[in-house]
């Protein structure tokens, strides 16, 4: 596993903006290509649950299953793929669900039950490079308070990793046409309805 962290191009920016010795410059085994190889998965996780990102997004058509359990105001279950970080939206919409324990989706609605959901991008190719920074800054921070020279480096890198998490949501909006999510009809812009 420390072979594929010391390629992560992640890593190696993360242990950049933390100011530590490079990631190859440390043996296979050392203590920090462990925490790395450890805390880049959960960073990038963290990061891609916290917002709608289009490189993430997938629709689902899920098979109704047994639950162990019935919900008598819930009681169609589905189970959910290992990947799914979270979920979007539901339809028919108007669908009323919950998401039980890590993998299950209760709903008032019989399958097939339609979803968008965001789930996990293993491979960091697929990752924009706005994300990629971002995730950078995150796993910098989590690794400065043990490996950092500087004691305030991680209050200044869990900043730097808010903004650029915010500049890479920046940069995936716009991905879909503009709609309306709370179900009610399209209407125009409230300024070309004064003009007129």
């Amino acid at each position: 596993m420390s072979q594929a962290i010391a390629a992560s191009r992640i890593a190696q920016q993360a242990f950049r903006y933390a100011e530590m010795a490079p990631l190859s410059s440390f043996g296979d085994d050392s203590d920090q290509a462990r925490a790395a190889a450890e805390q880049l998965p959960i960073a990038r996780d963290d990061y891609l649950r916290r917002a709608d990102w289009s490189f993430a997004s997938k629709l689902l058509s899920l098979p109704e299953t047994t639950p162990e359990v019935a919900d008598e105001d819930l009681p169609h279950a589905y189970v959910l793929p290992p990947s799914v970080l979270a979920v979007r939206n539901v339809w028919p919409e108007l669908t009323r669900w919950r998401r039980d324990a890590e993998l299950l989706l209760c709903a008032d609605e019989p399958g097939p039950l339609k979803l968008r959901v965001t789930v996990q991008v293993d491979n960091e190719n697929r990752l924009p490079p706005d994300f990629r920074n971002a995730v950078a800054y995150l796993l910098a921070a989590r690794l400065s308070p043990v490996y950092a020279t500087s004691a305030n480096r991680a209050t200044s890198l869990e900043q730097r990793a808010e903004a650029a998490l915010v500049a890479a949501m920046r940069a995936d909006r716009g991905q879909a046409s503009a709609e309306r999510w709370d179900g009610g009809v399209d209407e125009g812009d409230w300024s070309d309805l004064v003009t007129r």
